[in-house]
């Protein structure tokens, strides 16, 4: 049985840019980490270290491998989680005002649908 997630994830492609590697795109994202897509091979447990990128800011951030997705055939993107070490402050706000603001936008959709 799955545990639910301890944050909120916000469903969005933002770009990665891991040291030492191809760049990525999120899947989602939450205070805890975030889950991307891409076809070089990442091991469980493996450091990583990068930055993401909300808008016009760049934050960098240290983290680990927490899972990875091996059904997919070779040459295909993989998918694979990420979990920060720890969280700056800089992200912990990026990642609350793109919530407000995709929160915001879903909310003005609503209303004008």
């Amino acid at each position: 049985m799955t545990q639910p997630r301890a944050q909120e994830r916000l469903r969005h492609r933002f770009a990665i840019r891991l040291t030492g590697h191809q760049p990525v795109v999120t899947e989602d994202v939450s205070e805890g980490g975030f889950a991307a897509v891409m076809v070089q091979p990442l091991e469980p447990g493996q450091r990583l270290s990068g930055t993401i990128t909300f808008g016009e800011l760049t934050v960098p951030f240290e983290g680990h491998v927490a899972w990875i997705d091996t059904r997919a055939p070779i040459r295909q993107l993989g998918r694979f989680g990420v979990r920060f070490a720890s969280l700056p402050e800089s992200l912990r706000h990026a990642i609350a005002a793109w919530q407000r603001s995709l929160l915001h936008r879903n909310t003005r959709a609503g209303l004008a649908a």
